[in-house]
């Protein structure tokens, strides 16, 4: 017992434990109020819209979703591990990426605008259009891997927290004054727009307050050199990344133009609940990211049990938590929406059991990005997209909604295996005993 007490003791005296403790906390706080967020004002935007136009604007921010993941090139994780490696090339290699993100954003804005006017029609391609300007933003978000580097992340709560508020007293105006939907598609992205400033404005204020008398000197910085290096680890993840996208929208998408709008909304209102649980055991991950690098780095022994522990973690919080949702969908579904989504109830008891693979998905994830071998990445969301735009044609023409959820479940249990599969041939994670 005393020697528990003493290495508890040690634990929360330990620095590093403290700051990570305090990063998880922040993140914690964070999820928690976008949670309740999404269940009041989330829950009252669709009451209000209804299940066919909340469907349509659902379906236009899954279009648009698609085609935005490309505009992050897959640099975030690569960049986090690269500035905690070595601090000394962080301006270069913000400046970096900021500058290839922003390419890449005009480059998705304007194959959004051609592919949407050819495909949709009038009232799917006005929404598009206006969300599709939230493609812009990843570039910003250059300063959220350096907070996550550094163990900051609370700035970027900040900035979270101010863009969450802002738009919440809006979207509350909006309905009081019975907006239209164009107006709620602006406010997506001016959602993106604010969360954007307040970055910019913390890093910045960090950055001159650290160069000090320095403050003159160049805070981004361009390289070439560092493009190409950055471009050729992130390559698989950009692929991996527009995959990815296309297993979590391609199912609305298709019952978009299948079915009918209102089958969407509903499906859609399920989705929504289902992914709104998913904030909390992602906070976790997220904020210890950085140790494992660094565990990575001092000890591999240290690091492969960590990342086991946390799988066993995830695991053991999902079940119960799916098991409840599952039990309770219908009752949920009617408190929060009301009789109008009446099949919602049982989208969300089967589309809450395709949530625990990704638990274990977002763990072998950082896995690839720390042991740089993000060509798996891509093979693995190869597979998935394949096997899930396939199960999707057959599955939602025959069986609507619940073909769209058969298809995640078996795509994303089937992805997480492989995942699984591939990393312990090339780390031999698994047969480590502990």
């Amino acid at each position: 017992m005393v020697l528990l007490k003493n290495k508890i003791i040690s634990l929360l005296s330990n620095k590093g434990f403290q700051r990570y403790a305090a990063n998880s906390s922040w993140l914690m706080l964070e999820r928690m109020v976008r949670l309740c967020t999404a269940l009041i004002i989330g829950v009252w935007l669709a009451r209000y819209l209804g299940p066919e136009r909340f469907g349509l604007l659902s379906y236009a921010q899954s279009f648009v979703g698609i085609f935005a993941c490309i505009a992050s090139l897959g640099l975030d994780g690569i960049l986090i591990r690269e500035l905690v490696k070595d601090e000394t090339k962080r301006d270069e290699l913000i400046g970096t990426a900021f500058g290839l993100k922003v390419i890449a954003s005009i480059i998705v804005i304007g194959m959004i605008f051609l592919i949407s006017s050819s495909v949709n029609g009038f009232d799917e391609n006005i929404l598009i259009l206006i969300i599709a300007c939230t493609s812009f933003f990843p570039a910003f978000e250059v300063a959220d891997c350096y907070f996550q580097s550094k163990s900051l992340v609370k700035y970027t709560v900040f900035s979270r927290f101010i863009s969450v508020f802002i738009i919440s007293i809006l979207k509350i105006v909006f309905i009081l004054n019975e907006a239209s939907l164009e107006s709620f598609a602006i406010l997506v992205v001016f959602e993106s727009f604010i969360f954007s400033i307040g970055l910019s404005y913390y890093y910045f204020k960090d950055r001159i307050y650290a160069l000090g008398g320095e403050a003159k000197r160049k805070i981004f910085l361009f390289s070439k050199k560092t493009a190409i290096n950055l471009l050729n680890d992130s390559w698989p993840l950009i692929l991996a990344g527009a995959a990815s996208a296309i297993n979590m929208r391609a199912d609305q998408i298709i019952l978009g133009n299948f079915l009918s709008k209102d089958v969407l909304g509903n499906y859609s209102a399920a989705v929504k609940i289902a992914e709104v649980w998913l904030m909390i055991p992602t906070v976790l991950g997220i904020s210890i990211y950085p140790a494992l690098i660094l565990a990575k780095e001092n000890s591999e022994e240290y690091y492969k049990k960590r990342v086991i522990q946390i799988v066993k973690i995830m695991s053991l919080f999902a079940l119960p938590v799916a098991i409840l949702i599952s039990i309770s969908s219908n009752y949920i579904i009617n408190i929060l929406y009301g009789d109008e989504f009446t099949t919602a109830g049982k989208y969300l008891a089967l589309y809450i059991w395709t949530g625990v693979p990704y638990l274990i998905f977002f763990v072998t994830n950082q896995v690839m990005l720390i042991e740089n071998i993000t060509k798996l990445s891509f093979y693995v969301a190869l597979f998935s997209v394949c096997l899930n735009l396939i199960l999707n044609f057959i599955f939602i023409p025959r069986y609507g909604g619940v073909g769209a959820i058969m298809t995640t479940f078996f795509a994303s249990y089937l992805s997480v295996l492989l995942s699984i599969y591939l990393i312990n041939k090339k780390t031999k994670f698994i047969t480590l005993r502990i």
